[in-house]
This record gives C-alpha cells, sequence and structure tokens, in this order.
C-alpha cells in the first residue's frame, strides 16, 4: 500500500491536521483524487468529527462537504484489486472558486 493511499491511517491524521491548521477556510490544501477514473476532492477545512469542507466533483464540481470516513472507505477494483483514493502530495493551496471554475471549464 502507497504512502499516499487514503487507506493509510498516518495520512489521514496529516490530512485532518493540515485543514485543521489552514488558515485559510477560502483555499483548498488537500486533493484526494481517484487515480482510476473520476473523482477528485479539495478540501479546505475540517470538523471535529471529520466532516471535511471543500470542491467536490465527482462528474459536476460543486461546494460542500464530505465525510473522511466514506473517502477513506472507497475501493476502485482495478485487474481484480480493490485500491483507495489517494492524496495529491504535490498540491498547492488554490481558492476553491478558482478551482470550481477550472473544473467548469475542463467539462466545456
Amino acid at each position: 500500500m502507497g504512502k499516499y493511499q487514503l487507506s493509510n491511517d498516518k495520512l489521514i491524521e496529516q490530512i485532518i491536521k493540515k485543514l485543521k491548521n489552514n488558515k485559510n477556510r477560502q483555499n483548498a490544501v488537500i486533493h484526494i483524487f481517484n487515480p482510476y477514473g473520476g473523482g477528485d476532492w479539495y478540501l479546505s477545512e475540517v470538523t471535529d468529527d471529520g466532516v471535511a469542507f471543500g470542491l467536490c466533483d465527482i462528474g459536476y464540481p460543486e461546494l460542500g462537504y464530505v465525510d473522511l470516513e466514506e473517502l477513506r472507505n472507497i475501493r476502485i477494483g482495478v485487474a481484480g484489486v480493490k485500491l483507495s483514493l489517494e492524496m495529491d502530495k504535490y498540491f498547492e493551496p488554490k481558492e476553491l472558486t478558482f478551482i470550481k471554475e477550472e473544473r467548469k471549464n475542463e467539462q466545456i
């Protein structure tokens, strides 16, 4: 299992810490994605019970909430193996509204 797969407990702890330390809630600081198909989550903050806020794009980009535990439990079947979502280790913080416009324009 890779270091940046969402099934990694230590990675989930790092994600929560980074989201809680984010001073500019308008900027996404975490990007979680499906490396095998569609699905991107750009997150900017998290509640104490693990519900994150950000831009969720599973076909249409929209701002909303997502439970980190639900993202953690997603498994994608590839060649008979169940793989998890991953975190983009190279993602640089970006404004959520900017990401939303970028994503909309990509779909045109």
